[in-house]
């Protein structure tokens, strides 16, 4: 007799003992080769009824803390985390957090990679706060000037200066932009913090910025500065301020603020189709167009500093003789 078990009772038990120890041999020796696979990143597929090797997948929002969904099933985890043993496909990935707009985009992950997908989600405004109350806002736009940000204003009292915060506003002139002619404007400049600098696709407009110490009735009067019947593409300032460069249809003509009717053409371009860019600081003139010979748009650099200068300066002195001999 052993433990109890005697006879037929003990060769049951012998045996039971053996079947039990090589299945958990077996078992365990199966195992190892699945335990490896698993180690090595790989997993088992059942679209192809193959292990093949995984990659990973970090999903991360701003801000943190969005529920996820991979092709529709919701992710245990919020953002950020990192989902392991991904098999290599295409996923759609879709964020979701309370006010906030949903984002979703499709990833492609890879084997033996981590792909990661980091995403800014967009605030949904509701409210947004009234700026002016005591007058209306044709059109706006802010100054470029980097150490004095403001914000020019056309409105139907007159055009302002105005800080981001509007705690500042200041009256440059009480002339009213008509409110067609305001919505029709491209862009607004200053020049040298005096004069301001608006246009159109036909007119450049100008008006002298008073100082604070100023009445009100001296403030001056909106001026057009200059007229085409060409487009105005853009335009830009050069030699110190002094001058506008206007891109206008085929032409690259430039004006003098301070003088109105000064007006010397610069190149003569082939296509209208040409684009144009004025390097302020350097004074150096970029522009495509058209060669005949080449059969094909070239671009052009043209160093201004000083040989445009001094024909412009030239220009002007010949033009002034004319009027004091006239």
């Amino acid at each position: 007799m052993k433990n109890g078990y005697t006879g037929n009772n003990l060769n049951r038990y012998l045996i039971a003992r053996k079947i039990l120890f090589w299945l958990i041999t077996f078992t365990f020796i199966g195992s190892i080769p699945l335990a490896v696979l698993f180690s090595l990143g790989y997993k088992f597929d059942d679209s192809s009824k193959m292990f093949i090797k995984t990659g990973a997948l970090y999903l991360n929002t701003d801000p943190v803390g969005a529920t996820i969904y991979v092709n529709g099933k919701k992710v245990p985890a919020t953002s950020p985390t990192t989902l392991r043993y991904v098999l290599p496909k295409i996923y759609q990935v879709q964020f979701e957090k309370e006010g906030y707009y949903s984002y979703k985009k499709n990833v492609a992950v890879r084997q033996s990679r981590v792909t990661e997908l980091d995403v800014m989600l967009i605030p949904i405004v509701t409210t947004f706060e009234c700026l002016n109350e005591n007058f209306e806002v044709y059109r706006f736009f802010f100054s470029k000037k980097f150490l004095d940000k403001k914000i020019i204003l056309f409105t139907s009292e007159g055009i302002y200066y105005a800080d981001f915060s509007f705690a500042s506003v200041m009256q440059i002139t009480k002339e009213v932009l008509p409110r067609k002619v305001a919505f029709t404007l491209n862009d607004a400049i200053e020049v040298n913090d005096n004069i301001l600098l608006f246009w159109d696709d036909r007119h450049v407009y100008s008006v002298t910025v008073p100082h604070d110490d100023e009445p009100l009735v001296r403030r001056e009067t909106i001026e057009t500065l200059y007229a085409t019947k060409e487009k105005i593409h853009n335009l830009y300032l050069g030699f110190k301020e002094h001058y506008a460069i206007i891109h206008e249809g085929d032409q690259i003509n430039v004006i003098d603020i301070h003088n109105n009717g000064i007006i010397f053409p610069m190149v003569q371009l082939k296509d209208k189709n040409a684009q144009v860019f004025y390097d302020t600081r350097e004074e150096i003139l970029y522009f495509t167009d058209y060669d005949q010979g080449q059969e094909k748009y070239v671009l052009h650099k043209k160093k201004c500093k000083e040989d445009l200068l001094s024909r412009l300066e030239s220009f002007r002195y010949e033009r002034g003789n004319e009027k004091e001999i006239a």
